[in-house]
């Protein structure tokens, strides 16, 4: 096998031709470029809500892993790039997940879309955990600035009593359990 190295070592470069050099960019520049690309292609101001699609195709929800990761970082940046409406945004998405996860059936809903919520997804117990972890980071962010969110602290204690309940006799946690099943749960509208 070790005779080969140098042949497939060989063809790989042939293949893959010249190296770019890459392209370097200031932080608050990319930070810049990714809080307006966000804000202006991703958030839905009529619903609250970050998409994966643009605002012209369609707005179904991020899951809360994006929607909540994303809607931390717009948060953020607005602070940092003093621009009111990118955390105005943020703040409002993540009222959103504080909100769904207040709604939810006996465990909080998945993800959200512009018609209600879902408790469905392929694996809505690691998003919801992602979600939850946001949704901390963030209360933790505000609460440092002076803000308070007691909509977020109840959403998280609510997420994070259901994880303990949930917990198997083996320490590990579900990534799927029955009430989440879409045919359990009834969305709500908004």
């Amino acid at each position: 096998m070790n005779g080969w190295s140098g042949f497939d070592h060989a063809l790989y470069h042939l293949g893959t031709g010249q190296r770019p050099k890459p392209y370097k960019i200031e932080p608050r520049d990319a930070l810049t470029l990714m809080a307006e690309r966000l804000f202006r292609a991703h958030y839905h101001p009529d619903h609250g809500l970050i998409s994966y699609s643009d605002r012209s195709l369609g707005s179904e929800g991020l899951g809360f892993t994006g929607m909540g990761q994303s809607a931390c970082a717009l948060l953020m940046a607005g602070d940092l790039c003093e621009q009111p409406l990118w955390r105005e945004a943020g703040r409002t998405a993540l009222d959103r997940i504080a909100t769904a996860c207040l709604d939810g059936p006996d465990f909080p809903y998945a993800y959200i879309t512009s018609g209600g919520y879902k408790a469905g997804g392929p694996e809505p117990g690691y998003v919801i955990m992602a979600g939850l972890d946001t949704l901390q980071r963030a209360l933790l962010y505000e609460v440092k600035r002076g803000h308070q969110h007691p909509a977020w602290l109840a959403a998280i204690v609510r997420a994070s009593g259901a994880w303990a309940r949930w917990q198997r006799a083996d320490g590990a946690y579900p990534h799927r359990h029955p009430a989440m099943d879409p045919g359990s749960a009834r969305g709500r509208r908004l």
